[in-house]
């Protein structure tokens, strides 16, 4: 498909496609597995203070 200069669209795919309430969900699944199998970082509140 294109528009009407002619030049292609691009269709879009994966989370593009999705609400923003199921995109969160499936953010928030991976948070929590990567929490559970120790690979997540978990800021001290001293580098939470220094991000500000």
């Amino acid at each position: 498909m294109a528009d009407d200069a002619g030049t292609p669209m691009k269709q879009q795919r994966g989370f593009a496609v999705m609400d923003r309430e199921r995109q969160r969900e499936i953010a928030s699944q991976g948070g929590r597995v990567a929490h559970e199998l120790g690979k997540a970082h978990k800021f001290t509140s001293e580098e939470a203070r220094e991000a500000g």
